[in-house]
């Protein structure tokens, strides 16, 4: 992949990640301000990531035959911009959750455009380094989330904050999208005519079927998906019981994420040359350690050490993910496979923050952190299987 290609969906994914890792911590603050209940917040978060599963689905079913890429990106983008600031806008539960369900769902697909572009522009052998470097953009995105929006709510108001969240889309959104190359694999308009015959193209997507590895590896993806978004909000509604600021709480996304921040690329270089899926297991052991320690936290220390194995578990799985999806899926649905692969994540944060809300309001705290402890233990025996099935024979 070119550099210039690399750095542009950079840009663009760290302010998707500021926007979505950055507001994870605060969304239930705000939701407290406005009174609504525990149990709402997880069921207002669960719909916001409900939308985004869809996006997923919906972006995944075409993004394999959308020619124009950037363009579908620019019109998506622009859309965005108003619907951050809407969330700002909300006075009740259902404004606070229809503002967040669009704007995820729109964020969604931007997201699957940008990684099918990163998919289809990488080699093999890159894979773990490429995937691994956009996987940063997470952790840089909590990090720069972390750091200001939190300090921007407490100073300004939450209005404030969103209208300028809104401003910085409509700024980095369009200059990552210019400085982009024609997508890998897209044709000039002088050589569209070249395209296969239609019943060449429905025959390949007819013949497409999931290795019974990747499979493991999307259940794999749903279970560590609602056990890491058990930490997120459970972290959240630890700290604001206890009083903490806003500025307090989405500082220990910032610590988590700059302390991670290199990991990611690490690992994926690591990847390159081991087997992932043990790298992928160790992730999980770590966000089993971080939902333990939320347990028996008393001061901010522990509360930031929860946000490092938060994020571990959160942000190195994605490079991690990625890499092992580019691996069982062919080029071709590349798309689809990795839009497959984030919607099960999302889909675990339904679960996730559903039953964080529900347990934590009606059952108590430690139901809750073993609820999540359990399904990070599912997700690590569904790696095992999908390492166990890893010698089927890949779709061609």
């Amino acid at each position: 992949m070119k550099t210039k290609q690399l750095l542009a969906i950079f840009l663009c994914s760290t302010l998707g990640w500021t926007l979505g890792n950055g507001l994870l911590p605060v969304l239930p603050v705000f939701a407290a301000q406005l009174k609504i209940p525990s149990s709402q917040i997880g069921a207002s978060l669960a719909c916001s990531y409900m939308a985004l599963v869809v996006g997923i689905v919906l972006a995944s079913q075409v993004v394999d035959k959308v020619r124009n890429k950037k363009g579908l990106f620019l019109i998506v983008s622009l859309i965005l911009v108003p619907c951050v600031a809407w969330i700002g806008q909300a006075h009740s539960w259902l404004t606070l959750t229809l503002s967040t369900s669009v704007t995820w769902f729109l964020a969604s697909i931007t997201l699957i455009l940008l990684n099918t572009i990163a998919g289809l522009g990488v080699r093999e052998e890159q894979r773990g380094s490429v995937f691994g470097i956009l996987a940063t953009t997470s952790a840089l995105g909590g990090l720069l989330g972390g750091l200001s929006l939190g300090a921007v709510a407490d100073a300004y108001g939450y209005p404030k904050m969103f209208l300028a969240l809104s401003g910085l889309v409509a700024l980095v959104l369009p200059v990552g999208l210019f400085m982009m190359e024609n997508e890998p694999g897209e044709p000039s308009p002088s050589t569209k005519e070249a395209d296969p015959p239609k019943s060449t193209r429905e025959t390949s997507s007819a013949s497409f079927a999931l290795p019974t590895a990747f499979k493991f590896l999307l259940l794999a993806s749903l279970f560590a998906g609602v056990g890491q978004f058990v930490g997120r909000l459970g972290l959240s509604l630890f700290m604001t019981q206890a009083n903490y600021s806003s500025a307090a709480i989405s500082s220990t996304l910032a610590v988590g994420s700059a302390i991670i921040l290199p990991a990611p690329w690490v690992m994926g270089r690591i990847s390159d040359r081991y087997p992932r899926h043990y790298l992928l297991i160790l992730c999980y052991g770590v966000g089993l350690l971080g939902l333990f320690t939320l347990s028996i936290a008393t001061s901010m220390w522990h509360f930031w050490g929860v946000g490092v194995c938060v994020s571990v578990a959160g942000v190195a799985t994605i490079g991690l993910g990625s890499a092992l999806t580019s691996d069982f899926i062919p080029k071709q649905h590349i798309g689809r496979g990795l839009a497959l692969f984030n919607a099960c994540k999302f889909g675990g944060g339904i679960v996730g923050f559903a039953t964080t809300g529900l347990l934590f309001q009606y059952v108590g705290p430690t139901a809750t952190l073993a609820w999540g402890s359990f399904v990070f233990l599912v997700a690590s025996g569904a790696i095992l299987l999908s390492k166990k099935s890893q010698h089927q024979t890949l779709p061609t």
